[in-house]
């Protein structure tokens, strides 16, 4: 049963156009209406409204999606073209993607289909469900590259039974290869490619290299050999057994790209980032952060509290597993050889005769800007290269998992919206390291103070998400009037504000802002201010008091 279904930039349709099937209003023949998980949808709808509205191509646009996937096989192959047509009214638009969504029940289960694609290739695609009720991932692609859900050590387990390849990618230092090492058993070869000598080998000989060391075997930061890859192939395609090869690598995009040309369909990608909150200091199970009374209850029982100087000290410390697990004492040399370690093996390899002081004083003016409007020329101006300098840059430091984004929440009835997005990152002990505040009561009265704060919260929203392996919609709001809202999270069909603040006893007048979200197409649910309020309390019947040490 189709629920909805949503196009963006096609034809006369240039901002995002909603087919609602659901019932609102309808005083007869209610006998005839389809019900689901408590609402009521319409089993035919009539598209009413002016000449040259768009009416038809709403259906054309339905047409074409639905065509499209049913002969996916015989029309997406290298040289078709993808039959989209963009609004072409504005330069902006006509070099844009084409978006098509569509939601459905199946079985019980509602589901989340949708793609977007230029006339030249496929963009993205995904595919989600809801078979508790909160909507996780089955597959996301990008372009070429695909990834699935992983749920840490018993999900990789449960792969090793099937694949005879597995990959972590990740950033540095958050634990892809001691996770490996820590499920292997003795009769593993373990190679790193950071070994100069086996680099070597496996880039000049890459089938001697592999001819040298038996199977099972691991191989530490295998996109300094891309070589190896068809090999592995090849042997996968000649009957390796499951598990045969475990991979890790720091650069999850570049591994992607090398994963897509060489072993799609026979390696399952892991993506790993730094530690959550609860992991550092929660107890029982992980449960994703949502604004539901009874969730928030088991948070507050799983958590750890925290005053606000406990607080910061935790933003201070950050969430990297090689500081955090006592392996290194010094705070300041660790962040300091991991950032350049980074610059040095990663960005180097990705960009061609880079300015390591320069990409250093670019990292940096990233830092004092999180939690904040992305202002790419304000970035270029510090550091003195071009506004397309930075954007490539910020391309690297997204695909290298050191920083987010949110984007803004908008739809067809909140058209005053702005379009920048707000720069989080993962890691709050790197900002303040690169911000160069010495201690957590420096941070704590610093000018970033509030920013951090609000970074870090961000963050460990999403990571609660990411930990179960499930998809979290996440954006801020923003309009030309200076209506603002911290977070927006999407969950079962409605959307819920979040408000993000420093104070003890925050005022009731902040949820005021939230009132703007009921202009929207999709319900206002529940709504929390996030802040140091030391128990979960309530400003009323709608908004929620959630402290932060909960998250």
């Amino acid at each position: 049963m189709l629920l909805r279904f949503k196009v963006k930039n096609y034809r006369s349709l240039r901002d995002e156009v909603v087919l609602d099937m659901e019932a609102a209003g309808l005083g007869d023949h209610k006998e005839c209406l389809m019900k689901y998980k408590g609402n009521e949808y319409l089993p035919v709808v009539s598209i009413n409204g002016k000449n040259g509205g768009g009416k038809s191509n709403v259906i054309r646009a339905m047409w074409l999606a639905v065509q499209f996937i049913k002969n996916a096989q015989r029309t997406q192959h290298e040289s078709a073209e993808v039959p989209v047509r963009p609004f072409e009214l504005n330069d902006y638009s006509r070099n844009e993607p084409t978006s098509f969504e569509f939601e459905y029940e199946y079985e019980g289960i509602e589901y989340c289909y949708g793609f977007s694609a230029t006339r030249k290739c496929i963009c993205e695609e995904h595919l989600y469900w809801a078979p508790k009720g909160q909507r996780a991932v089955v597959f996301n692609r990008k372009y070429q590259d695909f990834s699935f859900p992983i749920n840490t050590e018993k999900k990789i387990k449960e792969l090793a039974e099937d694949y005879s390849c597995i990959l972590i990618t990740g950033p540095r230092q958050v634990g892809k290869t001691t996770l490996f090492k820590k499920l292997m058993d003795e009769n593993r070869t373990v190679v790193s490619l950071d070994d100069l000598e086996e680099r070597k080998l496996a880039q000049t000989d890459p089938a001697m290299f592999l001819q040298m060391h038996d199977l099972p075997i691991l191989i530490d930061e295998v996109q300094y050999a891309p070589q190896l890859f068809p090999y592995i192939k090849m042997a996968i395609d000649n009957g390796a057994s499951a598990s045969s090869f475990w991979l890790t690598g720091s650069q999850a995009f570049r591994m992607m790209e090398l994963a897509q040309e060489s072993l799609a369909g026979r390696t399952a990608i892991i993506h790993m980032s730094s530690l959550s909150q609860h992991e550092l200091y929660g107890a029982g199970d992980n449960i994703e952060f949502s604004v539901d009374l009874e969730t928030l209850k088991q948070r507050s029982k799983n958590g750890t509290k925290a005053e606000l100087s406990e607080l910061y000290e935790r933003i201070w410390m950050g969430s990297m597993p090689g500081y955090r697990s006592g392996r290194y004492k010094d705070r300041n040399v660790f962040y300091s050889s991991y950032i350049q370690t980074y610059i040095d093996r990663d960005v180097s390899e990705l960009i061609t005769n880079v300015d390591k002081l320069v990409f250093m004083d670019f990292v940096r003016a990233a830092a004092c800007r999180c939690a904040q409007m992305l202002n790419i020329h304000d970035i270029a101006n510090d550091v003195g290269v071009s506004d397309e300098t930075i954007k490539r840059w910020l391309q690297v430091l997204e695909k290298s998992d050191i920083i987010f984004y949110l984007r803004p929440y908008s739809n067809n009835l909140l058209k005053r919206t702005v379009k920048t997005p707000k720069l989080y990152f993962f890691d709050t002990g790197l900002v303040a390291y690169l911000t160069k505040y010495t201690t957590p009561e420096i941070l704590e009265n610093g000018a970033i103070n509030g920013a951090i704060l609000e970074n870090y919260v961000v963050s460990e929203i999403r990571k609660t998400y990411q930990n179960e392996a499930d998809e979290c919609l996440m954006w801020y709001y923003r309009d030309k009037d200076s209506n603002e809202i911290d977070m927006v999270i999407e969950s079962d069909g409605m959307v819920h504000p979040l408000e993000i603040k420093r104070s003890v006893n925050p005022e009731s007048e902040l949820t005021r802002a939230f009132r703007i979200l009921d202009k929207g197409a999709v319900p206002r649910g529940k709504g929390a201010i996030i802040c140091m309020r030391s128990e979960l309390s309530a400003v009323d019947s709608e908004n929620y008091i959630v402290p932060i040490w909960t998250i």
